[in-house]
């Protein structure tokens, strides 16, 4: 490291003295001898960094090992149902807290699901449960069948 700081201060040394040497104001000259000594300086930088090896840094951190076999499938199937509650909720003008979906026979691939329950409770109770059976049953995403609960 000592050598590299006194080579650094030899190249600006001469690099001085030479700006020095310039005739008149010599400012071309004087910008590419700067250039140069710059060039100098930064070279052994520029050297490790492209023999920098990412790999040997990461060879002791393993990552963790995640299973996500039918994780997906779970995620999709839940939000199917929210999707159906939210469209349930904008078309009847009705709170999504007060819709309760639940899915049987999903299937990820086609979107679909053989069973839909609905569950209307609180003030959904008062909503269109045929008009709902209807519009859910026209998506064509599954039988629905809507039940009201009460308590």
């Amino acid at each position: 490291m000592t050598e590299y700081a006194f080579s650094v201060f030899a190249i600006c040394l001469v690099s001085g003295l030479c700006g020095l040497l310039c005739y008149g104001s010599g400012t071309c000259e004087k910008i590419v001898l700067g250039i140069v000594t710059i060039y100098v300086i930064l070279t052994p930088f520029a050297e490790s960094v492209g023999s920098f090896d990412l790999d040997s840094l990461t060879e002791g951190i393993n990552p963790p090992e995640i299973s996500i076999e039918n994780g997906y499938i779970s995620v999709a199937e839940e939000t199917f149902a929210k999707g159906i509650c939210s469209a349930v909720a904008e078309k009847f003008s009705l709170n999504k807290e007060n819709i309760r979906v639940r899915i049987s026979g999903f299937d990820f691939k086609k979107m679909k699901a053989e069973n839909i329950q609905i569950y209307l409770s609180g003030k959904g109770v008062l909503g269109d449960y045929r008009g709902i059976e209807s519009y859910v049953n026209s998506l064509e995403m599954g039988e629905c069948q809507v039940e009201i609960e009460l308590g």
